[in-house]
Protein backbone atom coordinates (compact mmCIF):
# COMPACT_ATOMS: atom_id res chain seq x y z
CA UNK A 1 0.00 0.00 0.00
CA UNK A 2 2.67 2.07 0.58
CA UNK A 3 4.21 1.70 -3.06
CA UNK A 4 3.68 4.78 -5.15
CA UNK A 5 3.21 5.45 -8.62
CA UNK A 6 6.35 7.32 -10.39
CA UNK A 7 6.65 8.91 -13.39
CA UNK A 8 10.23 9.44 -12.86
CA UNK A 9 13.22 7.70 -11.38
CA UNK A 10 13.43 8.03 -7.31
CA UNK A 11 15.91 9.90 -5.82
CA UNK A 12 18.27 6.86 -4.95
CA UNK A 13 18.35 6.29 -8.76
CA UNK A 14 19.09 9.58 -9.40
CA UNK A 15 21.94 9.97 -6.97
CA UNK A 16 23.51 6.85 -8.86
CA UNK A 17 22.72 8.52 -12.32
CA UNK A 18 24.12 11.71 -11.12
CA UNK A 19 27.32 9.93 -9.56
CA UNK A 20 27.92 7.86 -12.62
CA UNK A 21 27.37 4.56 -11.47
CA UNK A 22 24.45 4.02 -14.32
CA UNK A 23 27.25 3.92 -17.29
CA UNK A 24 26.06 0.49 -18.25
CA UNK A 25 29.05 -1.36 -16.71
CA UNK A 26 27.17 -2.50 -13.42
CA UNK A 27 24.51 -4.25 -12.89
CA UNK A 28 21.29 -2.88 -10.41
CA UNK A 29 19.30 -4.94 -8.13
CA UNK A 30 16.05 -3.27 -6.68
CA UNK A 31 15.17 -4.98 -3.46
CA UNK A 32 11.70 -4.41 -2.42
CA UNK A 33 11.20 -3.06 -5.82
CA UNK A 34 7.36 -2.03 -5.55
CA UNK A 35 5.40 -1.29 -8.59
CA UNK A 36 8.70 -1.98 -10.49
CA UNK A 37 8.80 2.07 -11.92
CA UNK A 38 12.90 2.04 -11.31
CA UNK A 39 13.07 -1.33 -12.86
CA UNK A 40 11.12 -0.44 -15.74
CA UNK A 41 12.80 2.74 -16.54
CA UNK A 42 16.26 1.42 -16.30
CA UNK A 43 15.94 -1.42 -18.66
CA UNK A 44 14.00 0.80 -20.71
CA UNK A 45 17.22 2.98 -21.05
CA UNK A 46 19.24 -0.19 -21.92
CA UNK A 47 20.09 -1.39 -17.94
CA UNK A 48 21.13 -4.36 -16.52
CA UNK A 49 18.30 -4.12 -13.79
CA UNK A 50 15.79 -6.67 -11.94
CA UNK A 51 13.51 -6.32 -8.93
CA UNK A 52 11.53 -8.39 -6.04
CA UNK A 53 8.90 -7.30 -4.15
CA UNK A 54 7.22 -9.23 -1.40
CA UNK A 55 3.92 -8.05 -2.61
CA UNK A 56 4.41 -6.67 -6.36
CA UNK A 57 6.53 -9.10 -7.49
CA UNK A 58 6.86 -12.12 -5.18
CA UNK A 59 7.71 -14.57 -8.24
CA UNK A 60 10.66 -12.36 -9.32
CA UNK A 61 14.34 -14.27 -7.92
CA UNK A 62 16.04 -12.41 -5.92
CA UNK A 63 20.04 -11.77 -6.62
CA UNK A 64 22.85 -10.41 -5.99
CA UNK A 65 24.37 -7.78 -8.23
CA UNK A 66 27.03 -5.08 -8.09
CA UNK A 67 24.47 -2.58 -6.97
CA UNK A 68 21.43 -3.16 -5.03
CA UNK A 69 18.85 -0.49 -3.82
CA UNK A 70 16.84 -0.60 -0.52
CA UNK A 71 14.79 2.27 -1.96
CA UNK A 72 12.15 3.22 1.01
CA UNK A 73 12.22 0.03 2.56
CA UNK A 74 13.03 0.06 5.94
CA UNK A 75 10.80 3.20 6.56
CA UNK A 76 7.62 0.88 5.85
CA UNK A 77 8.33 -2.23 8.56
CA UNK A 78 7.25 -1.34 11.62
CA UNK A 79 8.80 -4.69 13.27
CA UNK A 80 12.35 -3.49 14.41
CA UNK A 81 13.53 -7.43 13.92
CA UNK A 82 12.03 -7.69 10.35
CA UNK A 83 13.31 -4.04 9.30
CA UNK A 84 17.00 -5.64 10.65
CA UNK A 85 16.57 -8.68 8.34
CA UNK A 86 15.65 -6.80 5.18
CA UNK A 87 18.73 -4.32 5.93
CA UNK A 88 21.13 -7.29 6.10
CA UNK A 89 19.41 -10.04 3.51
CA UNK A 90 20.13 -6.45 0.88
CA UNK A 91 23.78 -6.19 2.12
CA UNK A 92 24.44 -9.76 1.42
CA UNK A 93 23.09 -9.32 -2.04
CA UNK A 94 25.47 -6.35 -2.72
CA UNK A 95 28.66 -7.10 -4.72
CA UNK A 96 30.06 -4.19 -4.68
CA UNK A 97 27.81 -1.23 -3.18
CA UNK A 98 24.35 -1.05 -1.47
CA UNK A 99 22.38 2.23 -1.50
CA UNK A 100 19.58 2.49 1.44
CA UNK A 101 16.97 5.66 1.38
CA UNK A 102 14.45 6.52 4.07
CA UNK A 103 11.83 9.20 4.39
CA UNK A 104 13.25 11.74 6.71
CA UNK A 105 11.37 13.85 9.33
CA UNK A 106 9.48 17.01 8.17
CA UNK A 107 9.79 15.61 4.49
CA UNK A 108 5.91 15.10 4.54
CA UNK A 109 3.64 15.37 7.21
CA UNK A 110 3.34 12.59 9.27
CA UNK A 111 -0.72 13.03 9.79
CA UNK A 112 -1.55 9.77 11.98
CA UNK A 113 -1.31 8.24 14.97
CA UNK A 114 1.85 7.24 16.91
CA UNK A 115 2.62 3.41 16.79
CA UNK A 116 5.51 1.57 18.08
CA UNK A 117 8.94 3.67 16.73
CA UNK A 118 6.57 6.09 13.94
CA UNK A 119 3.08 6.59 13.20
CA UNK A 120 0.33 4.58 11.41
CA UNK A 121 -1.00 6.74 8.46
CA UNK A 122 -3.98 7.74 7.46
CA UNK A 123 -4.12 5.31 4.72
CA UNK A 124 -3.48 2.79 7.00
CA UNK A 125 0.37 2.56 6.25
CA UNK A 126 3.09 2.34 8.83
CA UNK A 127 5.89 4.91 8.46
CA UNK A 128 9.14 5.46 10.21
CA UNK A 129 10.67 9.23 9.98
CA UNK A 130 14.30 9.09 10.46
CA UNK A 131 16.67 11.62 10.71
CA UNK A 132 19.97 12.20 8.91
CA UNK A 133 22.48 10.99 11.39
CA UNK A 134 19.76 8.37 13.27
CA UNK A 135 19.30 6.55 9.58
CA UNK A 136 23.65 6.76 9.73
CA UNK A 137 23.57 5.47 13.32
CA UNK A 138 21.22 2.64 12.43
CA UNK A 139 23.25 1.49 9.44
CA UNK A 140 26.13 1.67 11.51
CA UNK A 141 25.28 -0.68 14.35
CA UNK A 142 23.10 -3.20 12.37
CA UNK A 143 26.10 -3.80 9.25
CA UNK A 144 29.66 -2.77 11.48
CA UNK A 145 30.06 -0.11 8.30
CA UNK A 146 30.51 3.38 7.73
CA UNK A 147 27.73 4.93 5.42
CA UNK A 148 28.60 7.64 3.26
CA UNK A 149 25.89 10.06 3.14
CA UNK A 150 25.12 11.12 -0.42
CA UNK A 151 21.71 13.24 -0.05
CA UNK A 152 19.03 13.61 2.31
CA UNK A 153 17.68 10.53 3.24
CA UNK A 154 20.26 8.93 0.73
CA UNK A 155 23.62 6.67 1.91
CA UNK A 156 26.02 4.68 0.42
CA UNK A 157 27.87 1.25 2.30
CA UNK A 158 30.53 0.01 0.10
CA UNK A 159 31.32 -3.66 -0.04
CA UNK A 160 34.22 -2.89 -2.51
CA UNK A 161 36.35 -0.32 -0.91
CA UNK A 162 38.24 0.42 -3.80
CA UNK A 163 35.49 1.89 -5.33
CA UNK A 164 34.84 3.68 -2.25
CA UNK A 165 38.40 5.12 -2.19
CA UNK A 166 37.30 6.34 -6.03
CA UNK A 167 34.34 7.87 -5.00
CA UNK A 168 35.36 9.67 -2.04
CA UNK A 169 38.75 11.31 -3.97
CA UNK A 170 36.05 12.47 -6.69
CA UNK A 171 33.75 14.49 -4.50
CA UNK A 172 36.96 15.88 -3.24
CA UNK A 173 38.50 16.06 -6.45
CA UNK A 174 38.27 20.83 -7.25
CA UNK A 175 35.60 21.13 -10.12
CA UNK A 176 37.44 22.57 -13.05
CA UNK A 177 36.28 22.97 -16.38
CA UNK A 178 38.82 23.06 -19.25
CA UNK A 179 38.51 25.05 -22.08
CA UNK A 180 39.56 24.55 -25.43
CA UNK A 181 42.37 27.25 -26.30
CA UNK A 182 40.67 29.76 -28.65
CA UNK A 183 41.87 29.06 -32.57
CA UNK A 184 43.95 32.62 -33.74
CA UNK A 185 42.64 34.33 -37.03
CA UNK A 186 43.61 32.29 -40.03
CA UNK A 187 46.54 34.98 -41.66
CA UNK A 188 47.06 34.75 -45.18
CA UNK A 189 49.69 32.09 -46.09
CA UNK A 190 52.55 32.94 -47.93
CA UNK A 191 53.78 31.77 -50.89
CA UNK A 192 56.19 28.50 -49.40
CA UNK A 193 55.37 27.51 -46.06
CA UNK A 194 57.70 24.44 -44.94
CA UNK A 195 56.30 21.40 -43.41
CA UNK A 196 55.05 21.10 -40.12
CA UNK A 197 55.72 17.79 -39.67
CA UNK A 198 54.68 18.23 -35.65
CA UNK A 199 51.15 19.36 -36.56
CA UNK A 200 50.48 16.41 -39.30
CA UNK A 201 51.55 13.96 -36.54
CA UNK A 202 49.24 15.36 -34.17
CA UNK A 203 46.48 15.68 -36.93
CA UNK A 204 47.13 11.83 -36.96
CA UNK A 205 46.41 10.78 -33.53
CA UNK A 206 44.42 13.83 -32.59
CA UNK A 207 42.00 11.87 -30.81
CA UNK A 208 44.17 9.31 -28.66
CA UNK A 209 46.46 12.55 -27.67
CA UNK A 210 43.31 14.64 -26.72
CA UNK A 211 42.33 12.22 -24.61
CA UNK A 212 45.93 11.46 -22.94
CA UNK A 213 46.46 15.25 -22.44
CA UNK A 214 43.24 15.49 -20.50
CA UNK A 215 43.88 12.41 -18.12
CA UNK A 216 47.23 13.67 -17.71
CA UNK A 217 45.57 16.95 -16.76
CA UNK A 218 42.83 15.35 -14.38
CA UNK A 219 45.32 13.31 -12.73
CA UNK A 220 47.76 16.04 -12.45
CA UNK A 221 50.28 13.88 -12.67
CA UNK A 222 51.55 11.51 -16.04
CA UNK A 223 49.65 8.57 -16.51
CA UNK A 224 50.80 5.08 -16.09
CA UNK A 225 50.61 2.97 -19.38
CA UNK A 226 47.75 0.83 -17.44
CA UNK A 227 45.74 3.85 -17.08
CA UNK A 228 46.14 4.91 -20.57
CA UNK A 229 43.21 3.67 -22.57
CA UNK A 230 44.52 4.35 -25.94
CA UNK A 231 47.14 2.64 -25.17
CA UNK A 232 48.02 0.16 -28.30
CA UNK A 233 47.62 3.52 -31.23
CA UNK A 234 49.77 5.42 -29.28
CA UNK A 235 52.61 2.78 -28.89
CA UNK A 236 52.33 2.27 -32.74
CA UNK A 237 52.19 5.98 -33.36
CA UNK A 238 54.90 6.78 -30.65
CA UNK A 239 57.01 3.97 -29.60
CA UNK A 240 55.71 3.77 -26.49
CA UNK A 241 53.37 5.78 -23.83
CA UNK A 242 56.19 8.14 -22.16
CA UNK A 243 57.13 8.69 -25.72
CA UNK A 244 53.44 9.86 -27.03
CA UNK A 245 53.37 12.15 -23.63
CA UNK A 246 57.26 13.93 -23.91
CA UNK A 247 55.23 15.00 -27.52
CA UNK A 248 52.86 16.53 -25.83
CA UNK A 249 54.90 18.11 -23.12
CA UNK A 250 56.91 19.30 -26.12
CA UNK A 251 54.06 20.77 -27.95
CA UNK A 252 51.71 22.31 -25.08
CA UNK A 253 54.39 23.06 -22.70
CA UNK A 254 54.26 22.59 -18.56
CA UNK A 255 52.34 25.56 -17.39
CA UNK A 256 48.40 23.87 -17.19
CA UNK A 257 50.28 20.78 -16.21
CA UNK A 258 52.00 22.68 -13.57
CA UNK A 259 48.62 24.25 -12.06
CA UNK A 260 46.98 20.73 -13.07
CA UNK A 261 49.48 19.15 -10.35
CA UNK A 262 49.19 21.83 -7.91
CA UNK A 263 45.33 21.20 -7.75
CA UNK A 264 45.70 17.64 -7.66
CA UNK A 265 47.46 18.05 -4.75
CA UNK A 266 45.24 20.15 -2.65
CA UNK A 267 42.64 17.64 -3.42
CA UNK A 268 44.79 15.19 -2.06
CA UNK A 269 45.43 17.19 1.21
CA UNK A 270 41.92 17.78 1.46
CA UNK A 271 40.69 14.13 1.14
CA UNK A 272 43.55 13.24 3.38
CA UNK A 273 42.37 15.58 5.89
CA UNK A 274 38.92 15.00 6.17
CA UNK A 275 39.53 11.64 6.30
CA UNK A 276 41.48 12.13 9.68
CA UNK A 277 38.87 14.74 10.59
CA UNK A 278 35.90 12.61 10.39
CA UNK A 279 38.02 9.85 11.51
CA UNK A 280 36.90 7.43 8.98
CA UNK A 281 38.31 4.14 9.59
CA UNK A 282 41.90 3.50 7.56
CA UNK A 283 41.67 1.21 4.59
CA UNK A 284 43.33 -2.07 4.43
CA UNK A 285 45.09 -1.07 1.45
CA UNK A 286 44.91 1.97 -0.86
CA UNK A 287 43.21 2.16 -4.42
CA UNK A 288 45.88 1.77 -7.10
CA UNK A 289 45.31 4.55 -8.37
CA UNK A 290 45.72 6.97 -5.16
CA UNK A 291 48.72 4.81 -4.59
CA UNK A 292 50.15 6.48 -7.32
CA UNK A 293 49.22 9.68 -6.92
CA UNK A 294 50.77 9.60 -3.51
CA UNK A 295 54.01 8.50 -4.63
CA UNK A 296 53.84 10.72 -7.48
CA UNK A 297 53.07 14.28 -5.21
CA UNK A 298 53.92 12.78 -1.50
CA UNK A 299 56.60 9.89 -1.99
CA UNK A 300 55.01 7.94 0.44
CA UNK A 301 51.56 7.58 2.39
CA UNK A 302 53.63 8.97 5.94
CA UNK A 303 54.08 11.89 4.08
CA UNK A 304 50.68 12.33 2.67
CA UNK A 305 49.05 12.37 6.09
CA UNK A 306 51.68 14.67 7.72
CA UNK A 307 50.55 17.47 5.37
CA UNK A 308 47.22 16.64 5.67
CA UNK A 309 48.05 17.20 9.27
CA UNK A 310 49.37 20.70 8.69
CA UNK A 311 46.36 21.76 6.62
CA UNK A 312 44.26 20.69 9.58
CA UNK A 313 46.08 22.64 11.52
CA UNK A 314 46.61 25.81 8.60
CA UNK A 315 42.82 26.10 8.36
CA UNK A 316 41.67 26.33 11.75
CA UNK A 317 40.64 29.93 11.64
CA UNK A 318 36.80 30.98 11.96
CA UNK A 319 35.92 31.64 8.30
CA UNK A 320 37.44 28.15 7.29
CA UNK A 321 35.61 26.70 9.98
CA UNK A 322 32.60 27.96 8.98
CA UNK A 323 32.88 27.35 5.91
CA UNK A 324 33.46 23.51 6.83
CA UNK A 325 30.38 23.16 8.61
CA UNK A 326 29.10 24.22 5.45
CA UNK A 327 30.64 21.94 3.21
CA UNK A 328 29.77 19.08 6.39
CA UNK A 329 26.04 19.87 6.17
CA UNK A 330 25.89 20.03 2.50
CA UNK A 331 27.17 16.18 2.72
CA UNK A 332 25.16 15.12 5.36
CA UNK A 333 28.21 14.65 7.78
CA UNK A 334 28.88 14.96 10.81
CA UNK A 335 27.61 18.76 11.87
CA UNK A 336 24.43 17.63 11.03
Amino acid sequence: MTALVRYGFSAPVQSLARYGFLDGSHRLFDYGCGRGDDVRGLTENGLSASGWDPYFAPDNTISSADIVNLGFVINVIEDFDERVEALTRAWSLAERVLVVSVMLENQNDPRGQRFRDGVMTLRGTFQKYFTQSGIKTFLEQVLDEEPIPVAPGVLYLFRDKDMEQRFLMDRYRSKHNRLRTPSTQQQERPKRQRRDRVAERYETYREPLEHLWAQWLALGRKPDKSEVEDLLTLTEGFGSAPKALRFLERRNGLAEIERAASRRVDDLEVYFALNQFERRRPYKHLERGLQRDIKSFFGDCRSAQASARELLFTIADTQTIEQACQHAAERGGPFL
